[in-house]
């Protein structure tokens, strides 16, 4: 569901769902960064998920690349760019930094750049969609 449509998830590139904002992962909005990770990090390690946006449900079903749109709730952004082992991570730990700086090429291999349109609002129970561009 995305504000009370269904979407044919078939469609989306990725899909995920916030189940918990580490308690200093809103502190990166002044860097136009958030940082997505897996919510089983929180049992192995509670440093790295309190920096994080935790999601669940996360499926990647093809690879997110430039031109695709990144939905959070309901805030969309074009991706710009994506690092050589963003998607890789997304797949394996459910885990990128999404920089909303438009930059058109990577600045570290796990960020994927959206642009720069403000900051989302992130809640728990969010959707996070990727579209393909068509």
């Amino acid at each position: 569901y995305y504000e009370g449509r269904v979407i044919a998830l078939p469609d989306a590139v990725f899909h995920a769902e916030v189940s918990m904002i580490g308690a200093d992962a809103l502190s990166f909005i002044k860097d136009k960064m958030l940082i997505l990770f897996n919510e089983k990090i929180a049992e192995t390690n509670p440093d790295i998920a309190n920096v994080c946006i935790l999601i669940k449900n996360q499926e990647l079903l093809s690879p997110v690349c430039p031109g695709n749109l990144l939905i959070l709730g309901g805030d969309k952004y074009r991706v710009t760019a994506v690092g050589s082992v963003a998607n890789k991570n997304l797949e394996s730990l459910g885990h990128c930094v999404i920089q909303f700086d438009g930059k058109e090429i990577a600045e570290l291999p796990g960020n994927i750049h959206v642009e720069d349109l403000g900051m989302p609002e992130v809640k728990e129970s969010m959707k996070i969609l990727c579209m393909p561009n068509n």
